[in-house]
């Protein structure tokens, strides 16, 4: 039996927060601070990976529509298209692209407070039954 924490110890971390989420599509806000700063003074590639992935998994999560499942990232690209400096307000938006039984396709924006994407990603999401007592 697996014993899920909601909210996971990353997205608390992270300061992640869930503003909105309906079937197939969320939307996400993180204020990233000093913390996730590279030596250059921008928030680091891999911390905007972070946000997005969380985006994309809670996506796919509303996706199930109640099924009985874990979801694993199976592949992932993101694409970076403008640096970000900390304390920069971030939005996430996820959309489910496709959901199969064991497949799911998702994709994230990610905007800064002028509405200018930063980033963009997808990703392959593996689902995998849990049982019911989960």
């Amino acid at each position: 039996m697996v014993k899920l924490k909601v909210p996971p110890n990353c997205d608390v971390t992270f300061g992640f927060e869930l503003l909105e989420k309906g079937p197939g599509s969320t939307v996400w806000r993180w204020v990233p601070d000093e913390r996730w700063e590279n030596p250059a003074g921008v928030i680091q590639g891999g911390s905007i990976c972070a946000f997005a992935d969380t985006v994309m998994a809670s996506t796919v999560v509303t996706a199930l529509q109640g099924e009985k499942a874990l979801v694993y990232t199976a592949e992932a690209k993101v694409s970076f298209f403008r640096a970000v400096k900390p304390g920069e307000e971030l939005t996430g938006h996820g959309e489910v692209v496709h959901k199969g039984r064991r497949i799911a396709f998702a994709e994230a924006k990610i905007s800064d407070s002028a509405g200018r994407v930063v980033a963009k990603a997808s990703s392959t999401w593996a689902i995998t039954p849990r049982d019911s007592s989960s």
